[in-house]
């Protein structure tokens, strides 16, 4: 990320991902001795009821185990489960697919746990090109190791040994509630499905910012993640279609912009935005051909409770005069560059005290 010497943080928009070097990775569960497990620390203590899985494709009708398990030392499922949260799921199609568990299962805070997916033992056992499913994982780490992961066993379920792909993130969501999820609850990620093609037509992120701010931030940049293939312009519009803010054109040929997804920063001279109001960031066309803002697609709104902003965060298009919500989307990386705000609220005079010491 880009920084003038004037900003002193970010405010990350819905979803906050570096998209650039993003691509799926689809693990095949076709036979009975494999099983996937989803490795995640828990954020909050609670009991959870429900877990969301990102089915790529779909073969037959098999049926499968999902369940929630402990992890041992070594980073692997422990093969207990934490509250017969054990429940069979038959997909019925492919996308971000919701399984109720078979019971709450409570979860710690800071605690690993594993979202493990097996055979069933009942209904159609997986098998390759009769029965099976792909789960999506995405590899937007560039190789580097993280958490949460996923890793695969091929000797389910005796004595099972699991091979680690702690590069990948799988797209996963854990939740209380249908719409109290987290997670990376996405069918699809860099979906540039949505796009505009005719000048004067926009593409923004509509965002609230938190009122832990004060009453107003100065906000001096942005970085949204687009694919832009005719000249633009990058804005902040209230809901009011007033442009608090807009860059001078910028050609599309100019840094390789065309075909292809950039998250680059632009900056401006300061404005203030309040807090607790709804504003649009993104661009503008000023040319006329088909460009996106990278999407993070949950699928449906309700999904859209794991990323930051909920339930306000979609993204939205605009055609003289009319801003239209896309459903169960989100921007993919989005950023405010801040140089200042009212300093009100404990949260912004700790972080006023650390940068005057």
């Amino acid at each position: 990320m880009l920084f003038t010497k004037d900003t002193l943080c970010q405010i990350v928009l819905p979803a906050g991902y570096h998209t650039y070097v993003s691509t799926n990775v689809d693990t095949k569960l076709d036979t009975t001795a494999k099983a996937l497990a989803i490795i995640f620390h828990a954020p909050r203590t609670e009991s959870v009821d429900r877990v969301l899985l990102s089915v790529a494709a779909l073969i037959g009708t098999p049926t499968y185990s999902v369940r929630i398990e402990g992890v041992d030392t070594n980073g692997d499922p422990d093969g207990t489960d934490i509250g017969s949260t054990a429940a069979n799921f038959s997909p019925v199609g492919t996308g971000m697919t919701t399984i109720t568990l078979g019971a709450s299962g409570s979860l710690t805070q800071n605690t690993p746990y594993a979202i493990v997916i097996s055979d069933a033992a009942t209904g159609n056992s997986p098998s390759t090109g009769v029965h099976e499913i792909d789960v999506r994982a995405v590899d937007f780490r560039g190789g580097v190791k993280g958490d949460p992961y996923v890793s695969l066993s091929t000797d389910f379920p005796t004595t099972p040994t699991w091979a680690e792909q702690n590069q990948y993130e799988p797209l996963f969501g854990v939740g209380t509630s249908a719409t109290d999820i987290y997670g990376t609850c996405a069918e699809n990620i860099d979906d540039l499905s949505t796009q505009v093609s005719t000048a004067g037509h926009r593409i923004a992120q509509k965002y609230i910012i938190p009122t832990s701010f004060g009453s107003r931030v100065k906000v001096n940049g942005l970085s949204i993640s687009t694919y832009l293939q005719a000249d633009f312009k990058y804005g902040i519009w209230d809901t009011d279609n007033n442009e608090i803010v807009a860059t001078g054109t910028i050609d599309s040929s100019v840094g390789a912009w065309g075909a292809t997804v950039h998250n680059m920063a632009l900056f401006w001279s300061g404005v203030w935005l309040q807090t607790g109001k709804a504003y649009y960031f993104g661009f503008e066309l000023v040319g006329a051909v088909a460009s996106a803002v990278a999407a993070f697609d949950a699928g449906s709104d309700n999904n859209l409770s794991c990323c930051l902003g909920y339930p306000d965060n979609n993204l939205y298009t605009y055609a003289p005069s009319t801003w239209t919500v896309v459903t169960g989307k989100c921007s993919m990386a989005g950023y405010l560059l801040v140089e200042d705000w009212d300093k009100h609220g404990i949260e912004m005079d700790h972080l006023t005290e650390g940068m005057n010491r």
